[in-house]
């Protein structure tokens, strides 16, 4: 079983100014841990991007690892643009707040106050803004129709956008998924539906909308919507790859010519522009005071509980020191970004990365307790990466073997959850090394006995190869384990036929 675990008033606007960093001496012992911390991470496969840290405005550390992956395969530097992915919903959340702010929405009017044929009549704007709309993800109905829509494009070229996401939820009208503000769940269809609403509300098009009111006013030169269409405002783009199973080549991940939505993402930009956004909001310099407390509060449900998610942002609070602090990451063909932003001490945490995002959990605890000066720990290699490139190098068995001797002799120096070994497993078999995948799903088997899922892996494997009594086998033993595997249980009874 495969386990895989996005204001103020016209003239206040036009008179916003980039906030610049004081001219301070970070503390050499704290820019030095950021330093170990990522010239391991880079130097062991675990992180290719640019990082940045602000104390109270003060710049703590700046630097950027690896290369674009583009034609020219430029070094990455901190003007290089990065997919912001899921980052980009605080941008289209600030887009409403402006427009709020303006006296031409508010946050608690139905969508459809605004979008006469907007599908559901009881959502309002909070509701999209909170992620308590209740609103079925569109990746699940696009899904259906991938390969129409594909053909189409192949065709004519007619691209994906909001609106055609737009005019399939009218269409099709599915149901919701819970009354509105009954429960939080985080769907990236709100964001799509606010970018249309900025659309509708202000007369712009998104992309004008965000480069007038927000990019420009704070001299974010490198930042900007993406068009499908229209690849001029590129100036050093960064792009999204994976490493193969062998741990060599790259797999481009960046492939995505006809998809055109945006809102719930969609925007590029670079480190040193997303600096001057978060120390501009740190600063109020983009909405008011009220605006900004709205926007970051937790939001009450209708048990009466709170809620994480405000306009963009999960909000937080820091065990230690009880500060409130913001943040997202973002994910999205091969980019792996994240956010943090401690909003009563001003201390920030920028990371935009062109590849896989299997460590970014691992980087992101050891920042924010270096920048706490908290004990932390070097990120723990995976060792589906390791193994993956002896199989490839030497054998399956050096590969087995060597397996063995690091858990034994080098157990805390990478990561062997159960997981590793799975996940390689069906690298493998999408690789159709069929043998190499059983032997890894059978060394799961032996280092994780008490687990269903790697029975149930191992018995899909031993199905794929035809061994229908072993395949049974296993599947009994994922069942017994765990009763509900329902998959496993449909198969046991078609194998017993």
């Amino acid at each position: 079983m495969k386990q895989y675990v996005k204001i103020l008033s016209i003239i206040m606007l036009f008179s916003l100014k980039t906030v610049e960093i004081v001219a301070q001496v970070p503390n050499p012992n704290t820019s030095e841990k950021f330093n170990k911390l990522f010239t391991y991470a880079h130097t062991n496969g675990m992180f290719n991007g640019s990082v940045l840290i602000i104390d109270n405005k003060s710049l703590v550390y700046k630097k950027s690892y690896g290369d674009t992956k583009n034609q020219e395969n430029k070094p990455i530097t901190s003007n290089t643009q990065f997919l912001l992915a899921s980052l980009s919903k605080q941008f289209t959340a600030t887009g409403i707040v402006l427009l709020h702010e303006q006296g031409k929405l508010k946050f608690d009017d139905k969508v459809i106050q605004h979008l006469p044929d907007f599908p559901y009549s009881n959502v309002t704007i909070r509701n999209l803004l909170n992620q308590t709309s209740g609103i079925l993800e569109y990746e699940k109905l696009l899904n259906n129709q991938f390969s129409k829509l594909e053909k189409s494009y192949n065709e004519s070229g007619k691209i994906i956008t909001n609106n055609e996401v737009y005019a399939l939820y009218k269409k099709r009208k599915p149901k919701l998924e819970f009354t509105p503000n009954k429960k939080f769940n985080y769907s990236n269809t709100n964001y799509v539906f606010l970018a249309l609403l900025i659309e509708k509300v202000s007369g712009q098009s998104f992309a004008k909308y965000m480069q007038t009111q927000i990019f420009s006013p704070l001299q974010m030169n490198n930042t900007f919507v993406y068009n499908a269409l229209d690849t001029s405002n590129f100036f050093e783009r960064a792009i999204g790859y994976k490493l193969k199973i062998d741990g060599e080549n790259i797999e481009v991940n960046d492939n995505y010519p006809f998809i055109n939505i945006v809102g719930d993402g969609g925007i590029y930009s670079t480190i040193d522009d997303l600096q001057k956004y978060i120390l501009a909001l740190n600063e109020n310099k983009i909405m008011s005071k009220e605006s900004r407390r709205e926007a970051f509060s937790k939001p009450t449900l209708l048990n009466t509980e709170k809620s994480s998610y405000g306009f963009g942002w999960f909000i937080k609070t820091i065990p230690f020191n009880k500060h409130k602090a913001i943040t997202h990451s973002g994910e999205f063909v091969g980019f792996s970004n994240a956010i943090f932003n401690d909003l009563d001490a001003k201390k920030s945490i920028i990371l935009l990365s062109n590849n896989s995002s299997k460590y970014r959990a691992q980087l992101n605890s050891a920042m924010v307790r270096i920048l706490y000066d908290i004990p932390y720990e070097l990120p723990k290699k995976n060792i589906r990466g390791v193994i993956g490139e002896l199989i490839y190098e030497k054998s399956i068995e050096v590969a087995i073997e060597t397996y063995k001797k690091l858990k034994n002799e080098n157990f805390n120096k990478y990561n062997f959850k159960e997981n590793q070994l799975n996940r390689l497993g069906y690298d493998l078999l999408e690789q159709e090394k069929l043998q190499e995948a059983i032997a890894i799903f059978k060394l799961n088997v032996s280092s994780y006995p008490e687990s269903s899922n790697v029975y149930d892996s191992l018995g899909e494997a031993y199905l794929l190869n035809n061994q229908k009594e072993l395949a049974l086998f296993n599947y009994k033993k994922s069942v017994s384990l765990h009763p509900d595997n329902k998959k496993a249980i449909e198969i046991i009874k078609e194998l017993q036929k």
